[in-house]
């Protein structure tokens, strides 16, 4: 349970670098949508990744993120997780804040 406050607590703060990445252990990430209150949905395939917008299920969630103060959750497909790495460089190089 240390772990999770621990990870919960990185997630939360505002301390966070720009274009930080928190690596998460999979049979975590149950524990952390319930903590933000979207393991339901997720379950209920109502969330789709943020990249190719294919439906998730809770094991198939590969990433949270947090873009303009909203939640986006990424598939576990490498070339999902390629792209959203893509994607964060291109905002920092146009100057934008990533927190």
């Amino acid at each position: 349970m240390n772990l999770l406050k621990s990870i919960i607590s990185k997630l939360k703060s505002k301390k966070k670098t720009v274009g930080e990445l928190l690596i998460i252990d999979h049979k975590d990430f149950p524990k952390i949508l319930h903590y933000l209150g979207l393991y339901n949905m997720v379950e209920k395939g109502e969330v789709v990744c943020f990249i190719c917008g294919e439906v998730l299920k809770p094991d198939t969630v590969g990433g949270i993120d947090f873009i303009n103060k909203h939640i986006v959750l990424i598939c576990n497909k490498p070339q999902c997780t390629i792209e959203h790495a893509k994607f964060k460089a291109r905002l920092i190089a146009l100057g934008y804040k990533i927190k």
